[in-house]
């Protein structure tokens, strides 16, 4: 995927007034990654996971770690735990997204069929918990302390 496309795909616009302008870059790189981690060697669980996070979204919560870190001073050493931050956010919010769907019966998710209407509530709740695993796997590595005050 090209810089300009994962761009486009986290609303990241080219002229200056963009919010995520100046994180561009590690947005960029945030999204191939994302889109790696929803692979899985079960087929329709990684087609589930595609379904709903290449189904839009604006991506506000990855923008917002990545804007924090650095305003907070964030330099490029350490930028690679920022951006796992940023996709285990990401993925958590898309599992929710899935479980919720199927607790309430969405019907429709981001104006197309949710993917509990298209695949069923089993292998969406499967593809949700799916989500929930790869991102404490990210999260896995991270100081103990960190962990506890995000789960807080």
């Amino acid at each position: 995927m090209s810089e300009s496309q994962a761009a486009v795909r986290w609303g990241v616009v080219a002229d200056s007034s963009s919010i995520s302008s100046p994180i561009r870059v590690e947005l960029c790189a945030a999204e191939e990654k994302l889109l790696r981690l929803l692979d899985s060697n079960e087929a329709l669980i990684g087609e589930i996971c595609h379904y709903l996070v290449d189904g839009g979204g604006k991506r506000l919560r990855p923008t917002f770690i990545l804007l924090a870190y650095r305003a907070c001073g964030g330099s490029d050493v350490k930028i690679d735990d920022a951006i796992d931050a940023a996709i285990a956010l990401e993925l958590i919010h898309s599992a929710t997204l899935l479980h919720d769907d199927i607790i309430d019966g969405g019907k429709l998710r981001r104006g197309k069929p949710s993917a509990y209407a298209r695949y069923g509530s089993a292998a969406s709740l499967v593809a949700g918990d799916y989500l929930f695993c790869r991102a404490f796997e990210l999260c896995g590595r991270f100081e103990e302390r960190l962990v506890h005050t995000a789960a807080r």
